[in-house]
């Protein structure tokens, strides 16, 4: 997968900020900052690119489904999960009257700490495969 983008600044890590047209696939998603038809994706930086420069975004794609299934696939997993559990240990300790609410919390609150978990541990360790890399397009 590669996006063509223009290098907005570097960073004091070493990564830079890249600004990309906002595709189709990713319209309504706001997982990244966005600037109205554009996006800025920070990535890895290779090739030494400055501000000003072109490059081109790639992530391993292996990699992307990866990232998509802990994102998405966890957190729906953790609602279900949450919201049979709820119900059930509801229903079990005779609150059968608002099993179905207490289920339905229990799931929210399931799926709001699973993405706390995910957040908190892509901040302690950072997993490159995950992150694009910038590549310096050939004039």
């Amino acid at each position: 997968m590669y996006e063509k983008g223009l290098v907005i600044d570097t960073l004091p890590d070493g990564s830079i900020n890249v600004r990309i047209q906002r595709g189709k696939a990713c319209a309504k998603c706001g997982a990244c900052m966005s600037a109205g038809d554009h996006m800025i994706i920070k990535a890895t930086n290779p090739d030494g690119a400055k501000a000003g420069d072109w490059v081109f975004l790639s992530i391993q794609t292996q990699g992307f489904f990866n990232a998509v299934l802990i994102l998405y696939g966890l957190p729906l997993m953790a609602l279900i999960v949450g919201s049979v559990a709820g119900y059930y240990l509801a229903s079990r300790m005779g609150y059968k009257d608002i099993s179905e609410p207490i289920g339905f919390a229990a799931g929210v609150i399931s799926t709001v700490l699973t993405y706390l978990l995910i957040g908190g541990k892509e901040k302690r360790h950072p997993n490159s495969k995950y992150t694009p890399v910038a590549r310096t397009a050939q004039k």
